[in-house]
């Protein structure tokens, strides 16, 4: 936030993963892995089947990379919020 970089840019682990197992991997580090239910509803044309963040234009102009991986920052994501929810 203090750097003059302007314009989108993307902030994540810079994994590919797809959006089920995401939901997957969030779904179990809460404790509901039963809440969402896949294949209820078509996937929607032009919806992507994986995601990435390419966080090259933050590392090229800032220095900045992941601290964490993919598990460790959803973990570290749901602490913060079971905490701070309380």
């Amino acid at each position: 936030l203090e750097s003059n970089v302007e314009g989108p840019v993307n902030i994540g682990s810079g994994e590919v993963i797809t959006i089920k197992n995401l939901v997957s991997k969030i779904c179990e580090k809460t404790g509901r892995q039963g809440l969402v239910k896949f294949g209820d509803l078509p996937t929607p044309p032009g919806d992507p089947g994986e995601l990435v963040a390419d966080v090259t234009i933050l590392a090229k102009k800032v220095g900045w990379v992941p601290k964490y991986n993919l598990d460790a920052g959803i973990e570290k994501t749901v602490r913060w919020w079971e905490n701070n929810l309380a």
